[in-house]
């Protein structure tokens, strides 16, 4: 697991300025706001769902820099999954890490983005405030909807 400070610094090394977030990620009906692809929601799902057969998820939001302007094809996409920590034994959070190490180096859809899925453990709910407070851009996967878009606009991904 990550903390928050690590994950403000972690990744730098994938940020590049493009004129729009990565439309082989997100996709745009109409005139909303854009949208996880049906490729990578589904992937993920998928894998959300593996994940509740081991314990009860609380949220799924995707953070970093593919929610905005500021990537490089192989920027990972950093999948939080968060969990209540009372609802953790011991041999749930073991399946739960292998599950990650399972699955580090898989792609999101058919793009070089790796997946990089972050169990999150909450132990209250100002911790989850605290995280929603302090990250820049949030899209929670479950919702399929932006809680906090980042500094750099994304309603531009509109004009392709």
């Amino acid at each position: 697991m990550i903390t928050f400070s690590a994950f403000l610094t972690e990744g730098e090394e994938h940020i590049a300025d493009h004129d729009t977030i990565d439309k082989n990620v997100w996709m745009t009906i109409g005139s909303k706001e854009p949208i996880l692809s049906d490729e990578i929601y589904k992937q993920i799902m998928m894998d959300v769902s593996y994940i509740q057969d081991i314990v009860m998820v609380d949220r799924v939001y995707i953070a970093g820099n593919l929610l905005s302007k500021h990537w490089l094809d192989n920027t990972p996409m950093d999948v939080y999954v968060i969990i209540s920590k009372d609802n953790v034994t011991p041999i749930a959070y073991e399946k739960l890490m292998k599950f990650t190490k399972s699955h580090e180096g898989d792609f999101a859809g058919h793009t070089r983005h790796p997946l990089k899925y972050r169990i999150e453990l909450l132990e209250d709910d100002d911790a989850i405030e605290k995280f929603e407070k302090t990250t820049p851009g949030i899209y929670d996967v479950l919702k399929q909807k932006w809680l906090k878009v980042p500094s750099s606009p994304t309603q531009d991904v509109a004009d392709r």
